[in-house]
């Protein structure tokens, strides 16, 4: 059972690997836009990467769209309008920041990194700046070793507000489809210097972002858990007043027509929202009723586990009127006691079955030096099919065989070795099973086992929905319980019978040493008693227990020759015992070790919530690694 319970332990490891490695993505990503009386905006950013890196990588664009504004409705959602001219990059940086960094930091001191047009991986306080088609790539050198340390930004985007008729706006990207890192949290703030009337916003990306007038000045955007490759831009309009010196004319109205595009966006996004919200609720229903049949599951299992107990399970009760046992309780080989025993048939049978064979004098044997012994096969007819296949097996068509010669056997020719025991196991089984020492509770095993396969995947499913202790509890439930209706056994009366009394046998064994030497049977018998031994697990402690009555039998008897000559056997068999015993154990441990290490054979050889869509506007790029 001990080993039964290994394996259980060990799969339930295996059903939840362990794995240690280091988060990746940015942990915090502040903002800071203000938008200049020219049109230009001034942005401060700063991120934090988690993770091993050399550096920081962002990528800032000024220009997404080609299409030309022409006044109609199509051009307000996007258009070459909301393009800028340029970017500028006027400060790099690093800024100690850790996990309880607030978007305050943005504003802290820092160490001021230096321009340079070539810098090498692993240096500290360098930044490279390339053109590329619609913008600049920035490449800060502040690699990971350096920990607690934000990246910081600073740059110019020229004439990006939009002047109208009526209002001004300003439509930017702030990170396109290709940002490849998640961010754990994005937090933006916007400054309209001296606006006083007019101010809107809308965030485009992911629907659970927000933005947030704080005052006729100030937009906030929040966004918590963004996506790599998830888009996300911004929009605002506000007094034309703040933005006096802006060259970018668009010479038509443009509140009612953004109100017309972000209300559609909206009314989308909110149809998205409310169809989300409905699956949600169906899910949560779903999930309900899952972890439902999760909980009966389990007050199910438990009452299946006690009634396969009582019923397949629970042993009869032992009618034995004593401890011990002290009759051979049937005549048939010690193997079929290991199988009554342990449902299954041991190394320690085997050793029990050869002396079984060499009390039966079927096999003689005599001692050679160095503690080696010579097996003579004697032929007789009186023995059943396992014992005969028993025979074959130690000899293989010898007259007779050394315990050395059959070590070497083992390891040289280890194929047909293996084969042979083997065949005298499997029949050794037939002929124990032919006592139906168990009860035949396949069909409830079945049963049973189906019902755990059932728990497997309840818990299977109940890993998508938020109860998370819940499919740990079923998993872990179901594995137990399928190893116990897999390995659960049960005697028959017949067997429950026979095996209180070897045990009252084995009892009586452990305790022989304790009895007075009239209570002992005959000398003759203990040979036997010996061979039974092995099976039953308690040959070690008898051997020394015979040991210690032979000498004393020996002071007793000496003017007694038959009963010196009694004696005498006894030692050499007491001798041969153990030398057999590591002998059997050694050369099948040995052979089975020599085919487990053989290689395989070869089978071939070979401020609300933001509308959806985030991207348009001009601007944009990407926040990475190197």
């Amino acid at each position: 059972m001990k080993k039964s319970l290994q394996i259980i332990i060990l799969t339930i490891l295996l059903c939840f690997p362990i794995g240690v490695c280091a988060k990746e993505g940015i942990s915090n990503y502040y903002i800071d836009l203000t938008v200049e009386k020219n049109g230009d905006v001034t942005v401060e950013e700063l991120f934090a990467l988690e993770g091993s890196y050399n550096g920081g990588m962002r990528v800032i664009n000024y220009s997404n769209e080609t299409t030309i504004f022409d006044g109609s409705l199509n051009s307000f959602i996007g258009s070459k309008i909301y393009n800028g001219d340029s970017v500028e990059i006027k400060e790099v940086k690093s800024i100690e920041i850790d996990s309880n960094s607030t978007f305050s930091d943005l504003k802290k001191e820092g160490t001021l990194f230096q321009k340079s047009s070539y810098a090498s991986t692993g240096e500290y306080g360098k930044y490279t700046v390339d053109t590329i088609t619609n913008g600049k790539s920035v490449r800060i050198y502040n690699p990971s070793s350096k920990k607690q340390k934000g990246f910081y930004i600073k740059y110019v985007i020229t004439n990006m507000a939009v002047v109208h008729n009526d209002i001004a706006e300003i439509m930017l990207v702030l990170l396109n489809d290709e940002q490849a890192e998640n961010i754990d949290s994005l937090e933006m703030h916007i400054h309209i210097p001296e606006n006083e009337t007019e101010l809107r916003a809308w965030g485009h990306g992911p629907l659970w972002g927000e933005t947030k007038n704080l005052s006729r000045e100030e937009i906030q955007l929040n966004i918590e858990s963004l996506d790599a490759y998830q888009a996300v831009d911004i929009r605002f309009v506000f007094d034309k007043s703040v933005v006096p010196y802006s060259m970018k004319r668009s010479g038509v109205d443009g509140l009612s027509s953004v109100l017309t595009v972000e209300t559609k966006k909206a009314e989308e996004a909110n149809k998205l929202r409310e169809q989300v919200r409905k699956n949600e609720k169906t899910y949560q229903t779903i999930g309900n009723i899952i972890v439902g049949c999760g909980i009966a599951w389990i007050i199910g299992l438990i009452i299946l586990i006690a009634y396969v107990y009582h019923k397949y399970d629970r042993e009869y009760k032992n009618t034995l009127p004593s401890k011990y046992y002290r009759e051979f309780p049937d005549t048939y080989g010690p193997e079929v006691v290991g199988y009554l025993l342990h449902k299954q048939i041991s190394n320690n049978d085997l050793s029990a079955s050869i002396l079984n064979l060499i009390y039966k004098k079927a096999i003689s044997f005599e001692s050679l030096e160095k503690k080696d012994y010579k097996l003579v096969n004697l032929h007789i007819s009186d023995i059943t099919n396992a014992e005969q296949k028993l025979l074959d097996w130690l000899f293989h068509e010898k007259e007779e065989i050394t315990l050395s010669a059959l070590k070497k056997e083992a390891k040289s020719s280890y194929e047909g070795f293996i084969s042979r025991y083997h065949t005298w196991k499997v029949n050794a089984e037939r002929e124990a099973k032919s006592y139906h020492f168990y009860e035949n509770s396949i069909n409830s095993k079945i049963l049973s086992c189906l019902y755990s396969v059932l728990g497997i995947f309840l818990s299977m499913l109940l890993m998508g929905f938020e109860h998370l202790w819940l499919p740990f509890i079923l998993i872990i439930c179901s594995f137990i319980s399928l190893f116990y209706f897999i390995l659960y056994k049960k005697r028959t009366e017949l067997g429950s019978e026979a095996y209180y009394k070897w045990i009252g046998l084995k009892n009586f064994l452990n305790d022989f040493g304790n009895f007075e030497d009239k209570e002992l049977p005959e000398i003759t018998l203990w040979e036997k008693y010996l061979v039974y031994a092995v099976s039953l697990g308690c040959a070690k402690k008898l051997s020394k227990a015979m040991e210690i009555k032979v000498k004393e039998l020996e002071t007793a008897s000496q003017t007694i020759d038959t009963t010196l000559l009694d004696l005498s056997r006894m030692h050499m068999w007491l001798s041969f015992n153990q030398s057999l015993s590591g002998t059997v154990t050694s050369a099948v441990s040995t052979a089975q070790s020599q085919i487990a290490s053989s290689s395989n054979s070869s089978s071939g050889g070979f401020g609300g919530g933001f509308s959806g869509g985030g991207g348009h506007g001009g601007g944009g790029g990407t926040v990475g690694r190197f």
